[in-house]
């Protein structure tokens, strides 16, 4: 089970960690929201996101509104509902263009994209709206604020001869500097299992980073993945797959891991838990050898993933239950006329005749 799991325990502790940090900063009113997010099973993760978010917010109105305090935990529900709509959108204009973000430690000014100014802009609703609706305050400025639009994006994934360019490049070591050739033979056959891993399953790289040696069944071709909200979820994986997994899982069984990494499936070369950032920069290096035009990362491996299903099972049900959506509405994207469409039809106006 989910909460079996010591890597998944261990961040949910430093998550809430964070969480208390922040919340020690903001209104009492402000923990009783995410008390209330916590009592309906919401990850520490998500609710990390909402600290965070709401950090920004206050930090935003101490910033900009001379008639209220400079300190956040001074700020009343009497100051919350003297807001209107146009300081909201003035909000949205300050995260778009200057934001602050705790991990970067410091202030960054670039210009957010639509994606992110939809998710703030969806925890600061939540936030008034759970305020409004459990009387804290008898105003919610956000309710007429509508979010912003998200224009659709073609969907960026690998084709067959890149994925295969991309193996390759695992296996050769191709592209790497002299000090990373050196130790290639170590990490070669963990970067094909995990490579092949999420290329032939779609998880996501917190999942692949989560597993346990124990979460996989190599005799019934199948394995336990943590997902979001503390579900855990069996997903059968190919033969293919089933052998890179198994090369690998030989030689794990003669590492002796860090303390702390006991279980862990992917180690690194010093023998703990292999990390999201590692894992992507492992990604990003080798597929700069598979393809020059496109930026690859974890996530667009999930992306080829999921239009090679569904090309070819033109099922997207069984799609987006395997990659642990609860609606076929996100998964739709894959479904959707793409480059792929466009390609097949590049030579079907002629200008002139032979």
């Amino acid at each position: 089970m989910a909460q079996n799991n010591v890597y998944l325990k261990h961040q949910d502790k430093e998550n809430e960690k964070k969480i208390d940090t922040l919340l020690s900063s903001l209104p009492s009113y402000c923990r009783t929201f995410t008390d209330a997010l916590e009592t309906q099973h919401t990850s520490s993760r998500t609710r990390l996101a909402y600290c965070q978010d709401l950090t920004m917010f206050f930090r935003f109105l101490c910033e900009n509104n001379p008639s209220l305090s400079d300190n956040p935990l001074k700020i009343s529900t009497s100051d919350l509902e003297m807001l209107k709509s146009v300081d909201i959108e003035e909000y949205l204009i300050y995260i778009k263009y200057g934001w602050y973000n705790p991990e970067n430690k410091g202030i960054k000014y670039e210009v957010n994209d639509i994606a992110a100014l939809q998710r703030r802009l969806a925890s600061l609703k939540s936030f008034f709206n759970y305020c409004y609706t459990h009387e804290i305050i008898s105003n919610n400025p956000t309710a007429i604020i509508s979010l912003p639009k998200l224009k659709p994006k073609d969907i960026i994934y690998l084709e067959p001869d890149e994925i295969a360019k991309l193996v390759d490049a695992v296996e050769s070591g191709e592209g790497l500097t002299a000090r990373e050739q050196k130790f290639h033979e170590l990490v070669k056959c963990r970067d094909l299992a995990i490579i092949i891993l999420l290329l032939g399953t779609g998880i996501r790289v917190s999942e692949c980073v989560a597993l346990d040696i124990n979460d996989i069944d190599l005799k019934n071709t199948s394995m336990l993945v943590h997902r979001k909200e503390q579900k855990v979820m069996t997903l059968f994986y190919s033969d293919e797959v089933a052998e890179y997994l198994k090369a690998y899982m030989d030689m794990r069984k003669d590492i002796a891991a860090r303390e702390g990494s006991e279980t862990a499936l992917f180690l690194s070369l010093q023998n703990s838990r292999m990390s999201v950032r590692s894992i992507e920069r492992r990604v990003k290096k080798y597929s700069e050898q598979a393809t020059f035009l496109k930026h690859i990362s974890p996530h667009k491996l999930r992306a080829s993933f999921a239009t090679d299903f569904y090309r070819e099972t033109n099922d997207i049900y069984a799609l987006s239950n395997i990659l642990g959506h609860n609606s076929v509405d996100v998964v739709k994207k894959y479904a959707n006329i793409g480059s792929e469409t466009r390609r097949r039809y590049r030579n079907s106006v002629r200008i002139r005749e032979e």
